[in-house]
């Protein structure tokens, strides 16, 4: 019963997947974190982490390091989908207007609603501009995800 209540845990474990290939003769934990369009991942061994429990141990104390380390809020609430820029500037919800000659950013608030701002290049100057853009999407997004926790 013990070890069924580990394994239900091992399997619900957000950003760690088991993979069992038995024609290669893997066996071991995957753990990749997506976070500002990068991705960390490594991959435990069974065979040189001791047995599927110690290596699940590790593979969860390395997700638990490295979030911490790339400034990821930790948290298990499973966001279904997984943002992707297709504005041009590479950074999910950050735009540039050429019409009136801003970035525009755009966030989803703690209650749900959609929300935008801009930053004028003529005020700030193109870098700053999408700086102070980027920045901003990035302190809505942790405030979000820390109603999530």
């Amino acid at each position: 019963m013990k070890e069924d209540k580990q394994q239900s845990e091992e399997q619900k474990c957000k950003s760690i997947t088991r993979v069992d290939q038995e024609e290669k003769t893997t066996h071991g934990w995957y753990v990749r974190i997506r976070f500002l369009g990068e991705i960390k991942s490594k991959f435990f061994s069974d065979k040189k982490n001791g047995g599927s429990q110690m290596g699940f141990k590790k593979a969860l104390a390395w997700r638990n390091a490295t979030e911490k380390k790339i400034g990821k809020i930790r948290s298990n609430k499973r966001l279904w989908t997984v943002p992707s820029s297709k504005s041009g500037t590479g950074v999910v919800g950050v735009n540039f207007s050429k019409a009136s000659n801003r970035y525009v950013v755009s966030w989803v608030n703690p209650e749900g609603q959609q929300k935008n701002t801009s930053f004028s290049v003529r005020k700030y100057g193109k870098e700053a501009a999408f700086i102070k853009a980027c920045l901003l999407r990035q302190e809505k997004d942790q405030e979000r995800l820390q109603t999530l926790i």
